[in-house]
């Protein structure tokens, strides 16, 4: 029903203001805009609709997929973060255990070297008290001899006193009075360790997705390409700061194939994956003359790197060739 006209049945669409009225208000406030009853026109506006919702097909689904990857994407993403951070714990847990073990070891042979520096000061230590006692003693005795005995006395054990004072002399005169070990204990730091900690800034770094440089194609230079024959080369695949990607990355795919410039169907190469961010490609080309050698590399499908190389495909068996042709021409016997 009409707000303003009760009984009134709203069925009239006015195209000029885009909206629905009744008789009334059309007479009223539409009469000279565009309008027509509903009925007449809903299927022209059902058509409208369902182009747009035509367009729209398969949208959901993309935006779906486009969730999934995301959202898979996430997933690997926690676990590269948390294998990462485990790894530099590891390497940080190693580099100290090396350190302590290193620590402990120039400890205990600080302890040794003082203790046995030591002992043996202790030693001349006891060798200067006894030494002094002896001498202590023997000048009370020739002190006490000289004040208390009588004459005879005095000659009767003046010999032995003498004897005793000239063997202290002796032992005075040859005694050592310096330390017999000295108090140095030093430590000096390895060279290349000063060097290390002076260039070192961090242990290592953190990198994100492999860059489209991080490849490297080994091998190919000096690589000899002959028709049905396999030869093979590497790529190494490593993070923008040169990392190797080895099992962090385990989504890395490299693909390789060869095609002829000359025309004709590209064949895949079989691509070893060594796990240590190392891939052996084997090339069997089949037609020679110039070919088209394409590698590239992907993650989950979207390439981040390809190179291509023009490669010279030799006839097979040369020389086994020129043989044949010889002994066709009856110039070879067999034996």
């Amino acid at each position: 029903k009409c707000e303003k006209h009760g009984r009134e049945e709203v069925e009239i669409y006015c195209k000029t203001c885009d909206t629905v009225t009744c008789p009334r208000c059309t007479i009223n406030m539409h009469k000279s805009h565009n309008y027509s009853f509903a009925e007449d026109i809903i299927d022209e506006y059902h058509g409208k609709i369902d182009e747009a919702a035509k367009q729209m097909q398969g949208a959901e689904e993309k935006f779906e997929k486009a969730i999934e990857t995301v959202s898979a994407t996430k997933t690997r993403l926690e676990e590269t973060e948390r294998s990462t951070a485990e790894k530099i714990c590891q390497q940080c847990d190693q580099i100290k255990a090396e350190l302590d073990r290193q620590k402990d070891t120039l400890l205990q042979t600080v302890k040794q070297i003082g203790e046995g520096k030591k002992l043996r000061l202790d030693t001349h230590l006891e060798e200067l008290g006894r030494v002094k006692t002896k001498l202590q003693a023997s000048m009370k005795l020739a002190r006490d001899a000289r004040e208390h005995c009588l004459p005879v006395e005095f000659l009767f054990l003046q010999s032995q006193i003498e004897d005793r004072l000239r063997a202290l002399c002796s032992d005075y005169t040859n005694h050592s009075f310096e330390p017999n070990d000295d108090d140095v204990i030093s430590f000096s730091v390895n060279e290349d360790f000063e060097k290390w900690i002076r260039e070192m800034n961090m242990i290592g770094e953190v990198a994100t997705d492999p860059q489209a440089n991080a490849f490297t194609v080994n091998d190919i230079e000096n690589a000899h390409f002959i028709a049905k024959k396999k030869t093979t080369f590497t790529v190494a695949c490593q993070d923008s700061v040169g990392n190797r990607l080895a099992n962090e990355h385990p989504e890395i795919e490299v693909e390789a194939k060869t095609q002829p410039e000359s025309g004709g169907d590209s064949i895949q190469c079989h691509v070893a994956n060594s796990q240590n961010g190392v891939y052996t490609i084997t090339v069997q080309p089949q037609t020679r003359g110039p070919n088209r050698l394409t590698i590239s590399a992907s993650i989950n499908g979207r390439v981040i790197w390809k190179q291509s190389y023009r490669i010279i495909v030799s006839p097979p068996h040369r020389n086994m060739e020129a043989t044949r042709s010889i002994a066709k021409k009856g110039t070879m016997k067999s034996p």
